[in-house]
């Protein structure tokens, strides 16, 4: 392979792994994006865990969990999906419930809100640093191979 396949096959990676960042990234924000709008507009309660149950397996099994919780309307049981932490029956949590889905709900915690924007931030802002590295580190090679005569 000649030179000029080479810059093409770097340039090629480059624009792969700067997507790949770059959709990591606006995944992060949009998840993050959306528990500020829930932060903000949703109601909060607090609320007892009534059941728990596992929806895969291994150690990034996510849980469905059902609070019963003082709402607008006296004590209602909703159910938090997706959650990345196991809770008992009998605990307290806090709980972010909307107006009219009332038995939708999002636990509100580090790990129940922030999990997965900080990590696809943290994924994409690796994956970033990489192809940056790799940009000036060919940056740096032309400038070297200008100078040489």
């Amino acid at each position: 392979m000649d030179r000029s396949a080479y810059k093409a096959l770097g340039l090629l990676l480059k624009l792969l792994f700067g997507g790949i960042a770059s959709f990591f990234l606006l995944v992060s924000l949009g998840l993050a994006v959306r528990n500020v709008i829930i932060i903000n507009t949703y109601q909060h309660a607090s609320g007892e865990v009534v059941s728990s149950r596992s929806t895969g397996s291994g150690k990034l099994s996510s849980y469905e969990i059902r609070v019963r919780y003082d709402g607008l309307k006296g004590k209602i049981t909703g159910e938090a999906r997706e959650v990345f932490l196991n809770y008992s029956k009998g605990d307290m949590v806090s709980v972010y419930y909307h107006r009219e889905s009332l038995r939708d709900l999002y636990i509100n915690s580090l790990r129940g809100l922030w999990f997965l924007p900080i990590f696809f931030g943290v994924l994409g802002s690796i994956v970033s640093y990489f192809v940056v590295r790799m940009i000036l580190d060919d940056r740096k090679a032309d400038k070297t191979a200008v100078r040489k005569p």
